[in-house]
């Protein structure tokens, strides 16, 4: 059932919601909407709206629909679908996650498992991840279209980011689509953390290809931390750059689109169809060769329980040093420390404590910078700027110029990297 086509997706959908309720779901078959979970109230509350909105378009059968969640929030999956198993004859489990990383992959298949087991021959089902449906696709090329994409514009998507290989092709090939199906020249996928390019790289080096316009695609299904930074971020770049414009584009987590992938999952399975999982030749999901010992077994609970018990400690947080705004290198080698390098480092960190900003610069003192004969040499960072012939004189107006107005000290550019 998955249909491209303008228009056409979204009316088969309404269809597909029609015939569900005209045709009552027999009791015996339980939808259980699963996900993630999170530490903060408003992200669970988000999933469990839409779960909600679902209970309501199926409204011929609310106690068929359930809910949980796969860590950090109540109630948890894994008790959810044991209890489940003993009631139904019939479970079909939707992940409400957007590609089939190591949850789907390998977390849900052994809690089904162990949900068969302890019921009296219960068939459950995993239907695939919502990110990689043709809705997605079709919905941002409608955003997009009256924006009037030009050769010069870029498009950067910008996911969760995950160790898994396939779980990044596959965001890769969903903002490819999008970026073709609204006709940009340059789109680049990007991710948060866990996967290269980092988001941040990928905007500051598409910000040097002269675009008139950089649309960034935030493809999150709700609104977090994660996406508050991404925000931030974007709108201190565009600070600097000021003649180029970026263009946040929403997130995806407008409810009744997830709801119509998950309605769109669910009636493409009561049609017979398969609706096998990308990971099917998985060597944790299938007996395959020298592999088949890890079905289910030993292995795959290792590779299961160490991810859910050092989940909090490996999650994403902030560094325990402090950030710094600028990296400043001063030459201290032989040749600079003779022409006055040491004054230089010993005022710049007065200067920088005077003015109670100390701890947003990095000052670092180098050995040779290859610049003999032309110190004392500094360079500055993230900038790119390195400065020749340093005089003590010179540390206010860098500080005051360069560190907090980003304005160089042209008489004293080296060079410009």
């Amino acid at each position: 059932m998955f249909l491209y086509g303008k228009g056409f997706l979204l009316s088969k959908i309404e269809k597909t919601v029609l015939d569900i309720q005209q045709q009552p779901i027999p009791k015996q078959i339980a939808l259980v909407f699963v996900g993630h979970g999170s530490r903060r109230s408003g992200a669970n509350r988000a999933f469990e709206d839409t779960v909600a909105t679902l209970r309501q378009r199926l409204g011929n059968l609310p106690t068929s629909l359930y809910m949980g969640y796969l860590e950090l929030a109540q109630p948890l999956a894994q008790d959810l679908l044991s209890d489940i198993a003993q009631k139904y004859t019939q479970v079909l489990v939707q992940p409400v996650m957007l590609f089939s990383a190591g949850h789907v992959k390998n977390d849900l298949p052994l809690m089904i498992e162990d949900a068969k087991r302890s019921s009296n021959g219960c068939d459950i089902r995993l239907l695939p991840p919502i990110g990689l449906h043709p809705l997605f696709i079709q919905r941002y090329s409608e955003i997009l279209e009256p924006r009037d994409i030009c050769e010069s514009d870029i498009l950067i998507g910008v996911g969760r980011g995950s160790s898994d290989l396939g779980a990044n092709s596959d965001f890769a090939r969903q903002v490819f689509g999008i970026g073709s199906a609204a006709g940009f020249t340059w789109t680049i996928p990007s991710s948060y953390s866990l996967s290269e390019p980092n988001y941040k790289i990928a905007l500051e080096r598409a910000s040097r290809l002269g675009p008139k316009r950089i649309f960034i695609l935030p493809y999150f299904l709700y609104s977090g931390v994660i996406l508050n930074k991404i925000r931030e971020f974007v709108t201190e770049l565009s600070g600097k750059l000021r003649w180029i414009k970026f263009v946040m584009l929403p997130h995806i987590g407008q409810t009744k689109l997830i709801e119509d992938v998950c309605l769109d999952h669910f009636q493409a399975q009561a049609d017979g169809q398969e609706m096998a999982l990308p990971c099917t030749t998985c060597q944790y999901r299938i007996p395959l060769g020298k592999f088949k010992e890890k079905v289910g077994g030993f292995e795959s609970l290792l590779w299961s329980t160490r991810h859910m018990k050092t989940h909090k400690q490996a999650a994403v947080g902030e560094h325990s040093h402090n950030l710094f705004k600028k990296h400043v290198l001063v030459c201290t080698n032989h040749d600079c420390a003779n022409r006055g390098s040491i004054g230089i480092l010993a005022k710049l960190r007065r200067t920088l404590k005077s003015e109670k900003i100390l701890k947003d610069f990095k000052i670092t003192n180098t050995s040779c910078l290859g610049r003999c004969g032309e110190g004392p040499a500094v360079a500055v960072y993230p900038d790119g700027i390195w400065y020749r012939d340093m005089t003590q004189e010179d540390i206010e107006d860098l500080v005051h110029k360069h560190l907090k107005q980003d304005e160089i000290l042209r008489e004293r550019v080296d060079t410009i990297l």
